[in-house]
Order: C-alpha cells, then structure tokens, then sequence
C-alpha cells in the first residue's frame, strides 16, 4: 500500500506512510496555552477509505480535548477518578506540590488534580474490533509521571470508555 497524504486544517500536510504510520510532536494552543503532544497515526490503519474520518478527527482535537476534560470534571465521584487522583497524591505528593503551588498534598482537592490534565498524546487508529478510533491520552507534568487517563472517542466524537494506563 502507498503513502497516504492527509490535508488538514490544524496540521497541515501529514504524509502517513502505510506500514509505519507515523509518530511526531504537534503543537496546539488548548486551555489558552501552547501545549504539545505526541500524534500517533497508527500503522496499517490509516487507508484511502478512512482519511476524510481522520482528517475530522485531527481537525477537532481541540473539540475532543474539550469533551474530554468535561467529561472527566463532570465524573469525579467516579472509581476509576477517585483511583487515579489518590494514586498520585499518595505516590507522588512531594512531587506534586510544586506544580500546584501549594505546601502540602492535603490542598490538592480532586478537582484541582483532574483540572490539571494536559494532553500528553494522541492515537487513531483501528481498535480491537477494527473500527477507527481516537484516544486522548491525559497527564500531568511528564517529568513527574507516566501515568495517564485515557479517553476513547469514536468517529462520531463520543466517548466510549475512559481508562487509567501507564
């Protein structure tokens, strides 16, 4: 299979070669600030018939974002957040702290941590059920840790599950 050219709004040309997909950082100002993130176009998944699905995906990243981090902010009562959030104020604390400006974890309410996700990552491709997908990987700083919230979208932007990964 060739080279697949994808013409997009927010990026521009990206050439997605078949059986290597591609992996590159990409620039986009969410939350009013510049933010940058890994873009992975999955390979063998990527094909003549899905690009304009693709296409829409990357052209609403801000739009995805934005569902994302509602749905996660309108969720906070739930296992999985709950898990997530102690996880990293029992863990990380001292690491912590600096980022949110504050002396001690007890500060750090859920709803500030969960506020604080980043996006660290981005993936489309096939699924296990070979469907097209989006996820959105969610972070903190990197440098503090690899543990991410993931939130999966299908092609009619809705999101399909949430998971803790790392």
């Amino acid at each position: 299979m060739t080279d697949i050219k994808l013409s997009t709004t927010l990026f521009g040309e990206i050439i997605v070669p078949y059986e290597e997909g591609v992996f590159q950082d990409c620039t986009l100002t969410l939350d009013e600030k510049e933010t940058t993130f890994n873009l992975y176009l999955m390979e063998k998944s990527i094909t003549d018939t899905l690009t304009k699905t693709v296409v829409k995906f990357l052209d609403n990243l801000p739009l995805l974002y934005q569902k994302a981090k509602a749905a996660v902010l309108s969720s906070t009562d739930s296992e999985l957040l709950s898990y997530f959030t102690e996880f990293h104020l029992e863990e990380l604390a001292d690491e912590l702290l600096p980022l949110f400006s504050v002396d001690s974890a007890d500060e750090i309410t859920k709803e500030m941590f969960l506020s604080a996700l980043k996006l660290r990552g981005v993936r489309i491709g096939l699924n296990n059920q070979n469907e097209l997908d989006c996820v959105l990987d969610l972070c903190l700083d990197e440098e503090i840790t690899d543990e991410l919230l993931v939130i999966y979208f299908d092609t009619q932007f809705e999101i399909t599950d949430m998971s803790h990964e790392s």
